[in-house]
Order: C-alpha cells, then structure tokens, then sequence
C-alpha cells in the first residue's frame, strides 16, 4: 500500500490503523482475541499531547504463545523489546517519546484466548519517569495477590544478576513464581526461590542464558513447562523428593546441564523435557527410562521393544 483514502470513524478507518497504513492520534491499538495465526501485524500509536514518556499499560488477559508468538514494543528513538507469553499481563511498560509501535508475530496458533489489550496511555514528563524510578527502585517486585491472599510474584525490576526471592513482602507470603515472571532475563546468574513457594509457573525462567545456579524448594509438587528452557549456562539441578511432576520441556535447550537429580518421587514427565542438554547425550543407554518413565529414545531402529520396566508410557 502506497496510500489509503477512507473517511474518518468508518470501519475501513479503524481496520487501516489496526494494520498500522494510517496513525490515529489518540487511537490506543488492540489485537483481536484470538489473533489470527501464522500473521504479521503492526499498530501504530502516538499520544496526542506532547510527552517526553509514555507509560502502557496492558490488560490482565493480554497473553501470546509461548515462544511462538511474540509482540515487539518499538519506541520513537527505535529502542525495541521482545514479548511472549503473558509477560505483559497486568503490566506496565514505559517508552520512550509520545509515539511506539507494536509488531505482533505469530507463527503458530495452538489455541487459546491469545491477544493483547491496552488499558491505559499515560504521558509522562521527565520529572514524573525520574520518580516513577525512584518508586521502583524501593518497590522491585511486581505481584499479585491470589485468592488465599497469599502473593505470586510475576515480575521484578530491580539490578538482575544474583537474585533472592523473599518468603514475604510487607508481611503477606508469598507462596508462588508466575508465569514468565522472569521471562529471558540475560543477567540473571542465581535465583535462592524461599521454602515458602509451592509454584513456579510456565516459562518463569525461560531464556535466563546467565543463570549458573538455582535453588528449588522443598515444597514445590511440580515444575511447568519451559520453566528453565534455554538457560545455556545451567548446570546442575537438584530437583527436591516433593515434585512429582516435570513439564515439557521444563530442562530443553540447557545446554550446559550435565547433572540432574531426579527423586523417586517423580511419576511424570513430560515430552521433550531435558531435549539437548548434556545429561540426555550422556545417558548410557539409548532408552534413557527415569522411576520407569521412558522420557526419551537416542537410537536410531526403525523397530524397538520398549523395555518391561517402564510403566509409564505417556510421555513416551
């Protein structure tokens, strides 16, 4: 398209800005829910007042595919930053100038309720960003309080490198990680998770590529998928005797893993779950069979007979 022609408040006019032809001043984008898979689509949005900051808030159902679907947030100096997952859920996200784009990807539709909504746009001057800083800085975590008013953490924004999750904050527990919570934070070198924690969700360490160590509580029942997918420097992993449940996925692309221990207590395992690390390659046998889990096949027969001692063949 070289140049577009509709008149003002149709619907062709809306659809035009949604596709990011035309800006509208003031006109807060929004996907449709669901998005269409296997698109490419940019909206584009500049505040109508001048403003040195915009801070955007997103909706609490905003949420992407994970790994699959991301959404570029691009400021008017061309700073840009990558989201997946419902990273953005609940969320505010502060850019530069009065104007961003936003680029939604999707490659895949699984299914699912995957979309984004922007509640709010706020324009901010330079002496509001700075203390808007300042409150950040004496309040890092971003929770959320569950119905048993205990709090899940789903993100934090103070320096990320070694890291120490409270087992409180103002004296409200806080008994889980969120989904995403610290979704491909590069500096993040070691997470202490405290005994408090029952949780951690989908993807909440995924992409970490700095993280060296990580210390699992007691308490935890299971790790969800992706939770420590592509941390490359990851490399060892005491899983604790309560888990019983690992997720698909949860160790992929570790690819600096060579020591897992995993507890008796484990009675599934899902696809894929330690796919390319170190400790898979490793393994003696080509069935590499976990508390009689066939979790993964490393020949290359076109016929096998799956051992006796596997009792489990769901994640087969």
């Amino acid at each position: 398209y070289t140049s577009l022609t509709v008149t003002e408040n149709t619907y062709a006019w809306q659809w035009a800005a949604i596709k990011g032809f035309i800006t509208i001043p003031g006109q807060i984008p929004e996907s449709v829910h669901p998005y269409p898979s296997n698109v490419s689509l940019t909206y584009r949005y500049e505040h109508p007042d001048p403003a040195d900051y915009l801070k955007v808030t997103f909706s609490d159902d905003t949420a992407f595919a994970y790994t699959l679907d991301t959404l570029t947030i691009t400021d008017a100096e061309g700073n840009a930053l990558n989201y997946t997952g419902n990273v953005l859920a609940g969320k505010e996200v502060i850019v530069t100038g009065n104007r961003f784009t936003l680029l939604l990807q999707s490659n895949r539709y699984y299914g699912g309720e995957y979309g984004f909504r922007i509640t709010a746009v706020t324009a901010m001057s330079e002496e509001e960003y700075q203390e808007w800083l300042e409150y950040l800085n004496a309040h890092p975590w971003q929770t959320r309080t569950l119905d048993d008013e205990t709090l899940k953490i789903t993100g934090y924004i103070g320096p990320m490198t070694e890291i120490v999750i409270p087992s409180d904050i103002d004296g409200v527990t806080v008994s889980s990680v969120g989904d995403g919570a610290f979704y491909d934070c590069k500096s993040l070198t070691s997470v202490t998770i405290p005994e408090s924690v029952t949780s951690i969700g989908d993807s909440a360490f995924f992409g970490c590529s700095s993280l060296t160590s990580v210390t699992i509580p007691d308490g935890v029942t299971s790790i969800s998928s992706n939770v420590f997918c592509d941390c490359s420097n990851l490399t060892s992993v005491t899983i604790p005797d309560s888990v019983t449940r690992i997720g698909a996925e949860a160790f992929a692309e570790c690819r600096g893993l060579k020591e897992i221990i995993i507890p008796e207590s484990v009675d599934y395992i899902g696809q894929n779950a330690f796919y390319g690390t170190p400790w898979l390659e490793h393994y003696p046998d080509n069935f590499v069979i976990v508390n009689h889990i066939l979790t993964d096949y490393k020949g290359s027969a076109e016929e096998i007979s799956i051992p006796e001692s596997v009792k489990d063949r769901e994640s087969a």
